[in-house]
């Protein structure tokens, strides 16, 4: 996914789950994006992870021209489910590695399938904060993968954007049948827009937004 092709309806939707000075860490194609953004509009407190040192220095010059240095906090590393496995010559780290025990509010991921990964090594942050994840799931098999991670630790979709398609993940609220309620779904393929109802959106992720303040 491109920056161009990403639907403003998604970042502002994002930033409207946060508060300022939440914790997000943002991964991928859409780095400097959605990093400027939520940084910019939510007050968030950013870490922006590529292995790509050029874009690195993009960001880190971007966020200080809008005076968001003290917002935005770029790493350039590879993020796996190992700490020690690299690439492109940068070293390899965990989400968990790199947020210790700071409370993550949510996780923007876009790395071309390979989120399942980033994701293995980021449970200790989706036991500990609870946070939204906004993940691309570019087909069946990394939508299936993704939900193997999730499912487990209580999530479930409860939005989709159509570029990739990109999925929200939220913590399901205690006692309170979500949309896509088992793996059955997980296993029959990728959700579709009109499997899920729009009105429902916004009171599961405010649950979830709720959760992520205990």
């Amino acid at each position: 996914m491109t920056s161009a092709q990403d639907p403003p309806e998604r970042t502002a939707r994002m930033a409207a789950a946060l508060a300022p000075g939440d914790l997000v860490v943002a991964v991928g194609a859409d780095l400097s994006d959605h990093a400027l953004h939520l940084a910019c509009a939510a007050g968030a407190h950013v870490l922006a992870v590529t292995p790509d040192p050029r874009r690195a220095a993009d960001v880190e010059q971007s966020a200080r021209r809008r005076d968001l240095h003290d917002r935005v906090e770029v790493h350039t590393c590879a993020l796996g489910a190992l700490p020690d496995q690299s690439a492109r010559d940068v070293p390899g780290r965990t989400v968990d590695c790199l947020v210790g025990r700071r409370v993550v509010r949510m996780l923007a991921i876009d790395v071309d399938g390979l989120g399942p990964e980033v994701l293995e090594g980021a449970r200790d942050t989706l036991r500990r904060g609870r946070p939204l994840v906004w993940i691309d799931c570019p087909d069946e098999r990394a939508y299936r993968a993704v939900a193997a991670v999730l499912w487990p630790l209580g999530y479930r979709v409860q939005d989709m954007q159509d570029c990739s398609p990109t999925l929200l993940f939220a913590p399901a609220a205690p006692g309170v049948g979500p949309v896509d309620a088992d793996m059955s779904t997980a296993a029959g393929g990728l959700p579709r827009r009109g499997d899920r109802e729009p009105e429902r959106h916004q009171p599961l992720v405010d649950q979830g937004q709720h959760e992520l303040g205990q």
